[in-house]
């Protein structure tokens, strides 16, 4: 999986290119610093890049935590 940046500077959308994964809807997380969650939400892959929408977080850096069936597929350093 990659991260690209985000599209432009305030859109508040972060791209993800998720590289092999399968279609299919996956959980993501976004965590503070102090590991309080901050977003939790399931997005539909299908098969190209996908974008999540950070609009209503507070500037700062999070963790985000993409998990595929059984596995955490992914940890990002997301900076907004």
């Amino acid at each position: 999986m990659r991260r690209s940046d985000l599209s432009e500077p305030g859109d508040n959308i972060i791209n993800l290119d998720m590289g092999d994964c399968e279609t299919g809807e996956y959980p993501i997380r976004l965590m503070n610093v102090q590991g309080q969650e901050i977003m939790n939400q399931m997005f539909f892959y299908n098969g190209s890049m996908t974008s999540v929408y950070i609009g209503d977080v507070a500037k700062g850096t999070y963790l985000m935590c993409i998990l595929a069936p059984n596995e955490l597929r992914e940890i990002l350093c997301v900076e907004k």
